[in-house]
C-alpha cells in the first residue's frame, strides 16, 4: 500500500526538518516544506485503523528543490512514485489518509488557506 513520505521527528529536528529528511530518505528527492497543511489527531479520524498509540500527524505542503526530479525508493520503502490526485493508489490508512492529501493540496493551491487542525 502507499503513503506519503513520513516518520517520527528525531530529537533535535523540527517537524519541517523531519519532513524534508524523511522525504529524501524514502523518496530520494529534495523538497522544501513551504506551508503547514494540517495537524491531524489520529484518534479523531474514523477511517484510521485502531492503534495503541496516540499519534498526531503533521502534514506540510512543499515543493521540489529540483523541478522534474523523479522519486527513487530509499532503503525503507519498496517503491516511490508521483500519482495524479484523481488516480491515487490504495493508501496505507495507518499512515496516510485521503484527507491528508486533500488538505495538503488545498493549502498548496490557496496562499490564504488556513491549515487543518483537529
Amino acid at each position: 500500500l502507499w503513503a506519503l513520505p513520513g516518520g517520527f521527528v528525531d530529537v533535535g529536528d523540527s517537524p519541517s526538518e523531519a519532513a524534508i529528511r524523511e522525504t529524501h530518505e524514502e523518496a530520494g528527492i529534495e523538497v522544501r516544506a513551504r506551508r503547514l497543511a494540517g495537524v491531524f489527531d489520529r484518534r479523531l479520524q474514523p477511517e484510521s485503523p485502531p492503534s495503541l498509540f496516540h499519534i498526531h500527524k503533521i502534514v506540510f505542503a512543499g515543493e521540489l528543490v529540483h523541478p522534474g526530479a523523479t522519486p527513487q525508493a530509499g532503503h525503507e520503502v519498496l517503491d516511490a512514485r508521483f500519482f495524479p490526485l484523481d488516480a491515487l493508489p490504495e493508501l496505507s490508512r495507518s499512515r496516510t489518509l485521503e484527507l491528508h492529501i486533500r488538505e495538503a493540496h488545498r493549502v498548496a493551491l490557496d496562499p490564504t488557506a488556513l491549515p487543518h487542525f483537529d
